[in-house]
């Protein structure tokens, strides 16, 4: 049986790295090949495929393809879908999408003219659902089965590595205070798949559109460049997302903010079940528990010689958490004056809260830390806001 297995994924090789196919034409699989397709999905979820095409090159061309996970919690479609076996068994294939659509409870968007490589751990091939029934397919037929399948893998087993490049792209992020659109040009994601997930995000250009921030309905948006973003998830007990993000030259309203924005942080899950693995959380598995808490937090803005920087934690932060919301936190600065006067000039922030917290700041003592000047301890317990020990509503 091992034998016939290995003479198996000598002809997926062969067919991946070998001779161009010259029939050049559209595909229609039999039933069994969607078969195996699905064998390789997470159960009760589903893969449409659209009209195939194959090219003399053994790279097939797919219409679109569009997955959605079991919960329906995880919408992605992708059209123009070219993928292509390259001569190389680290990375077997290369992927363009004209565009990359994705919907989520809370996040959805728009990523276009994608270029992506797979790296696949070739060890994982001995669980393959490929059967002795390949014979009855032709060979762009077996070419377009290798290729879902190994994109499949990419996704599905242990020590691969998925990257991908795009010209532009536009998200739309749901929070507590309302709808962040994120655009951005020539971005670059590369991600580390293995029981805990590792990925590393940039874009040359960036801007954050947070208008529904405010009540007066005004346009606000923040604008920067080279956004820089490492995240994880790691499952200890339960599952953590260190990050770092770091962004440079922001500005809104033709006021520059900050040179250097650089934020630590740390996201908390609960409840989470042994079950659960980083593929299953994406799609927000109910055996996943909940991201409640934002802990290890460390933001500073540099601009010249003033700073601002903000220190803490958030238990039950985050939207639907389903607990009493706590922060504790430390807000420093230096060259006071001329960090709020540049924040309230630029009009990312309620101009009464960033009086509120400029007041505090210049009645505070001085701070025996030499890189500040003041300090004040802010803290909030579900709707009671306290600056420095003191109720900010009485």
């Amino acid at each position: 049986m091992k034998i016939y297995k290995f003479i198996i994924y000598s002809i997926i090789l062969i067919i991946l790295i070998g001779g161009p196919i010259y029939a050049v034409g559209r595909l229609v699989l039999p039933a069994w090949v969607k078969s195996q397709i699905a064998a390789n999905l997470p159960k009760g979820s589903s893969l449409v495929i659209g009209e195939m095409s194959s090219n003399s090159d053994l790279s097939i061309n797919y219409d679109n393809l569009n997955y959605k996970s079991a919960s329906g919690l995880l919408n992605l479609n992708l059209s123009k879908i070219v993928i292509r076996p390259q001569l190389s068994l680290k990375e077997p294939l290369e992927i363009k999408v004209g565009t990359a659509n994705f919907e989520t409870d809370q996040l959805s968007g728009k990523f276009s003219k994608v270029n992506s490589k797979i790296a696949i751990n070739f060890k994982d091939l001995s669980e393959t659902t490929l059967t002795g029934q390949a014979e009855k397919l032709d060979a762009h037929q077996f070419a377009a089965l290798s290729n879902i399948n190994f994109f499949l893998k990419g996704f599905n087993t242990k020590n691969s590595t998925i990257e991908f490049s795009a010209e532009k792209f536009k998200i739309f992020s749901n929070t507590p205070m309302g709808q962040i659109i994120t655009y951005g040009e020539n971005a670059i994601f590369n991600a580390s798949l293995n029981n805990d997930l590792y990925t590393i995000f940039k874009s040359q250009e960036i801007e954050f559109d947070i208008s529904s921030f405010s009540n007066d309905q005004s346009e606000t948006v923040i604008k920067g460049n080279d956004l820089f973003l490492d995240l994880s998830l790691v499952k200890n007990e339960n599952w953590f997302a260190p990050f770092v993000l770091k962004l440079k030259n922001i500005s809104s309203k033709g006021e520059v903010i900050s040179e250097d924005l650089m934020v630590n942080a740390e996201g908390r899950w609960r409840n989470t079940m042994k079950s659960c693995t980083w593929r299953y959380m994406l799609i927000d598995n109910q055996n996943c528990g909940k991201l409640t808490d934002i802990v290890k937090v460390n933001l500073e803005m540099i601009k010249d010689d003033s700073i601002l920087n903000f220190s803490g934690e958030g238990i039950c932060v985050t939207p639907k958490a389903g607990c009493l919301q706590k922060i504790n936190s430390k807000i420093r600065t230096r060259k006071t004056a001329d960090v709020f006067s540049r924040i309230m000039a630029s009009g990312t922030i309620n101009p009464i809260f960033a009086g509120v917290i400029f007041g505090s700041l210049l009645s505070s003592p001085k701070t025996g830390d030499p890189n500040y000047d003041h300090e004040v301890i802010f803290e909030v317990k579900g709707s009671i806001i306290v600056l420095n020990g003191k109720p900010l509503i009485n």
